[in-house]
């Protein structure tokens, strides 16, 4: 699907992008939120780089912002037009535009004089990674930007999005043969992946920032593949991931009646995301919820369904209300809940209804 964007939305974007000043670029931490980071940093130069854990923007940040008066956001890979309140404030700030580019489940257009919101389920429903949008906007713009379709493709595997990204994929496998396979995740793009999600989970921000920066100054896929730091990171990760999956078979909760399997992890490292895919591929007919109890006290979640048969995004919002915040995809999304046994009665009642 390349009509997500308009020519009226690429003039308007022109005109964002010839905006002088401070400039930020804020992107989701992960491997889809980081690739398409680093291909817009390769294309236009000049802003300040910040992860983001997810689209819930905190009043410190705001205020952040406020005092620091850009003169241009953009927010990548992150719903924030669930704070659609605080970002039309930011938008307030004099001479300020705001870029979303976007693609999980929407809330609101969020497009004014000011922001330009491009999410391409406006249109229909598609699930087509930051990554891809941000490379097929890029080729609209006539960027020189097929030689970096790897990096696209990286994003895109880490994110799953295999199905509606095939000509993306077809056209990735026909130029660097050697990188992808039949299988994605089983190529080495698919490794590239696990390279950033392992920075991710060993370092959290600081490790989503070096893995943009390492992409970003890249020569090519060889280049970034074989970073000390982040082979380092990935080994480490990947020995408690291994003991997690082994502890996985004496500790999940299984209710087959909801062809559901819950999972309670106990791990110094963020893995609750990395470990929920994985059992999803394991479980494809089931529905995963893996949990982890946070230092403060609450409960990070990772859900999963590759059936389709429920759109977990929508029910992880409904599941939240008054006791956290989250969202998501059809087959996939996160949260982050004060109370584990309020959640779990919500979900729960939504898989009999």
């Amino acid at each position: 699907m390349e009509n997500f964007v308009s020519s009226s939305q690429l003039e308007k974007l022109g005109s964002f992008l010839s905006v002088k000043g401070k400039r930020y670029l804020f992107y989701h931490q992960d491997a889809d939120g980081v690739c398409s980071a680093a291909l817009w940093m390769r294309f236009f130069q000049g802003f300040e780089t910040r992860a983001r854990e997810g689209p819930r923007i905190e009043e410190a940040f705001v205020q952040e912002l406020l005092e620091e008066q850009p003169e241009l956001m953009v927010f990548l890979d992150l719903p924030v037009d669930q704070e659609a309140e605080k970002v039309k404030r930011l938008s307030k700030i004099p001479g300020c535009r705001i870029i979303i580019i976007d693609h999980h489940i929407p809330e609101e257009d969020m497009s004014n004089e000011n922001i330009l919101h491009i999410n391409p389920k406006f249109r229909e429903d598609v699930y087509l990674p930051a990554s891809y949008l941000v490379y097929r906007i890029l080729e609209k713009l006539d960027k020189k930007v097929e030689p970096l379709i790897w990096m696209s493709v990286i994003g895109v595997i880490g994110d799953y999005g295999f199905k509606e990204c095939r000509e993306l994929l077809d056209k990735c496998r026909t130029k660097y043969p050697d990188l992808l396979y039949v299988r994605p995740l089983e190529s080495k793009l698919g490794k590239g992946a696990e390279l950033i999600s392992a920075a991710i989970t060993l370092k959290g921000l600081r490790g989503a920032a070096r893995a943009l920066d390492i992409l970003v100054r890249a020569k090519n896929y060889k280049e970034f593949a074989e970073n000390r730091f982040l082979l380092q990171w990935k080994g480490i990760v990947q020995k408690e991931i291994d003991k997690i999956l082994e502890e996985f078979k004496e500790k999940k909760e299984e209710y087959p009646e909801l062809n559901l399997i819950v999972y309670s992890i106990e791990s110094k490292l963020s893995v609750s995301s990395v470990i929920s895919s994985i059992l999803a591929r394991l479980y494809p007919d089931d529905i995963i919820i893996v949990k982890k109890k946070t230092d403060s006290g609450h409960w990070k979640l990772s859900v999963r369904s590759q059936t389709g048969l429920i759109n977990v995004g929508e029910n992880i919002k409904k599941c939240v209300k008054g006791i956290g915040s989250g969202g998501g995809h059809k087959k996939a999304g996160g949260a982050l809940v004060q109370n584990w046994d309020t959640f779990k009665e919500r979900f729960f009642k939504l898989l009999v209804s």
